[in-house]
């Protein structure tokens, strides 16, 4: 799998870091076999790596590339006996990419996978939660602390208002951690794998939305009772709402479902 692996030089400004292990790649394309799919969309495929291994996999491939400097090393590796014929290659921002044309092109079980860039790490995850329906799922490489931070449980020092955004969205977990060993250049944190599935529950979008007020403004003053952090709302929604809830609880020992509890009383 690694006869077409090479580094290439580091451009910053798309915060690249390249795959140098392959352990990863085929720990995550197993993640992707497990969720049933037969084709995904990889996001940066970089210098490769990982798409070698979805290759291994038997999966269709459409990788999605920005830098058109990788894209002749890609189109090489399309044409290479190992790729099958089943890998295109698309030099495209993912955050401009047609995801429902790539979705209406035929039945299959697909899911999205990549090693993301940090700084768009949140853009991406928001166009999956909502794509959710009409995938399997997916499984992304991000940096350690931003993982942690999708995946915290109440009562975790990461757990946060991207914790409750993501989990009211998706069964979301962290697989397995990356060190950054396993990167060129080496970067100056670890990463890990998030696996993403479509959640058992789906909640309206009107009250996703009140959630989000409600956790951005809790989390902003998180050292606070919710007495103090919510005091508009609580205000707003009038003296009933004052004895609804144990309003001396902090906001990270709120669970999301909770949360949309919270709405609910606050915003009826």
């Amino acid at each position: 799998m690694s006869k077409h692996l090479k580094f290439f030089k580091q451009r910053k400004s798309l915060s690249q870091v390249f795959l140098r292990e392959t352990w990863p790649c085929r720990k995550l394309a197993e993640q992707l076999k497990s969720l049933q799919v037969d084709g995904v969309v990889e996001i940066g495929p970089g210098a490769g790596i990982l798409t070698q291994a979805l290759l291994a996999e038997n999966l269709q491939v459409l990788a999605v590339e920005k830098d058109a400097h990788l894209i002749e090393h890609l189109e090489d590796l399309g044409r290479s006996p190992e790729a099958g014929g089943r890998l295109e290659i698309v030099n495209q921002d993912i955050l401009k990419f047609p995801w429902q044309d790539w979705l209406r092109k035929d039945n299959s079980k697909k899911a999205v996978c990549g090693n993301i860039p940090y700084h768009i790490s949140t853009p991406i995850l928001a166009d999956i939660f909502a794509l959710l329906p009409q995938l399997q799922g997916a499984a992304l490489m991000v940096q350690l602390e931003f993982a942690e931070r999708v995946a915290a449980m109440p009562g975790n020092k990461s757990y946060g208002s991207l914790s409750v955004y993501g989990q009211l969205r998706s069964n979301v977990r962290l697989a397995f951690k990356v060190p950054r060993t396993c990167f060129h250049p080496i970067p100056k944190v670890d990463s890990a794998i998030i696996v993403i599935t479509p959640p058992s529950h789906r909640y309206p979008q009107e009250l996703l939305e009140r959630v989000e007020l409600l956790t951005r403004r809790a989390f902003s003053q998180r050292r606070k009772m919710l007495s103090n952090s919510l005091a508009p709302f609580i205000e707003k929604a009038g003296p009933a709402a004052k004895t609804a809830f144990d309003w001396t609880r902090r906001c990270e020992t709120l669970s999301p479902a909770e949360y949309v509890a919270l709405a609910a009383l606050l915003f009826e």
